[in-house]
């Protein structure tokens, strides 16, 4: 790949990322850019004959013509619209409105709209684009207006030009703190519901499989008429449908969603515990990993499924470094006095600065996870007007505490 592939795959980079607001952009320079100065040319004198600034606004509003009607370009030249549309901002916005500042001997009006010109830039363009299009526009167009004939005897003064370099600068300034932020804030947002949708694939995906596979089962044990097995079948299939209806709520939950009052109960903790242990997915010798004191119990208000759904997360997360450290078994406790839920794994354990970062939004040490799954946690358990918190020791534990709010009722 030459270094004309590079720009252009440059270009098609920035573009995706970014966005181009091709009909907008023509619009605006049609209406408010391009036509009123065709006709200011004959009426300005300069060093230059009004053939040359004419053939140069006659360009621009061809590039702004192919851009209006890309639509229409043959396919094989549509991958270059990228690049093709950076060039016509080059063209447009740094080089045509300094050229013209030039040849105007550096009129306040034509100062005006060159400052608007570069203001646009960095409406359109990223910062990286922005900077790499300023630059060669500010290098590119003096030594192009000096090598056709121009004057450049008729400098402006030290104050214009301090002037001029303080409002690029301010600019320049406004693209990478402002602009910046924003365009952060909204790769985040398009990030999040990628990872949604990563969510949902992973999550719907699992007991979709079994449903359809139990679906079959269910249809050759009618078949043979085992109606003991086609009990144990619909059993299974209820609580797939659960299942699903639960990742439905947390991502609803999760996309800002608030819980309704309606939709909370008084919940006991040691039953929700018992729901979650015969609704997971164990597989062969997982349950028999998990040791649960059943001594005390706590009361508390949530919304059960979800609340289940945090069991659930903590349950696969454990299980997980169980199964990659090849030891380990879970330990859950319940701790009236201080209305707590301990839920410790003997697995890999994390580094100590890690515990308290695996409550981030898409922060995850696994290589297909979302990093949402105690980022969900965090977010129920705080709604219910609780917290959670992590305690670990590398190569030893890793430990959850959930703390109910304290005007929970405490049960024997």
């Amino acid at each position: 790949m030459g270094i004309f592939g590079s720009i252009k795959n440059f270009s098609e980079e920035k573009v995706r990322s970014y966005g181009a607001q091709y009909d907008a952009f023509w619009i605006f320079m049609l209406v408010f850019y391009l036509m009123p100065p065709f006709t200011w040319s004959y009426w300005i004198p300069g060093p230059y004959p009004n053939s040359w600034v004419l053939g140069l606004r006659g360009l621009s509003l061809l590039l702004g013509s192919a851009i209006a009607l890309r639509k229409f370009w043959p396919s094989s030249l549509k991958s270059y619209l990228p690049l093709f549309w950076h060039f016509t901002l080059f063209f447009w916005c740094p080089f045509r409105t300094i050229f013209i500042l030039l040849y105007s001997a550096h009129s306040k009006g034509f100062s005006i709209f060159g400052f608007v010109g570069i203001f646009l830039l960095a409406v359109l363009t990223d910062e990286i684009s922005y900077t790499i299009i300023l630059l060669l526009g500010l290098i590119i167009t003096p030594i192009f207006f000096y090598c056709t004939g121009g004057i450049l005897a008729d400098f402006p003064s030290t104050q214009n030009f301090i002037q001029a370099l303080w409002m690029i600068a301010t600019i320049t300034f406004f693209k990478w703190c402002f602009f910046r932020l924003q365009h952060n804030q909204a790769m985040e947002k398009i990030k999040w519901h990628q990872n949604i949708a990563n969510i949902v694939a992973h999550e719907i995906r699992v007991p979709l499989s079994s449903i359809f596979l139990s679906c079959k089962a269910l249809r050759s044990k009618i078949s043979e008429e085992n109606f003991s097995e086609i009990k144990n079948i619909q059993s299974h299939i209820e609580k797939l449908t659960l299942q699903a209806q639960i990742t439905i709520d947390m991502i609803f939950f999760q996309l800002g969603n608030n819980i309704k009052k309606d939709e909370q109960d008084k919940c006991s903790l040691h039953e929700c515990l018992e729901v979650a242990f015969l609704e997971y997915p164990f597989e062969k010798g997982e349950r028999e990993k998990i040791q649960f004191e059943t001594k005390f119990d706590i009361s508390f208000i949530a919304n059960k499924r979800l609340f289940i759904h945090v069991l659930f997360n903590l349950i696969k997360n454990a299980l997980y470094a169980i199964r990659d450290s090849g030891k380990g078994c879970i330990f859950i406790t319940i701790d009236p006095s201080l209305n707590q839920l301990r839920f410790k794994d003997t697995a890999i354990g994390l580094c100590p600065n890690k515990s308290k970062e695996v409550f981030k939004e898409f922060y995850t040490t696994k290589s297909n996870g979302t990093g949402m799954g105690l980022f969900f946690c965090e977010k129920t358990i705080l709604q219910m007007g609780g917290s959670i918190s992590c305690t670990s020791k590398k190569g030893d534990f890793t430990e959850f505490s959930i703390t109910f709010p304290q005007l929970t009722e405490k049960l024997r």
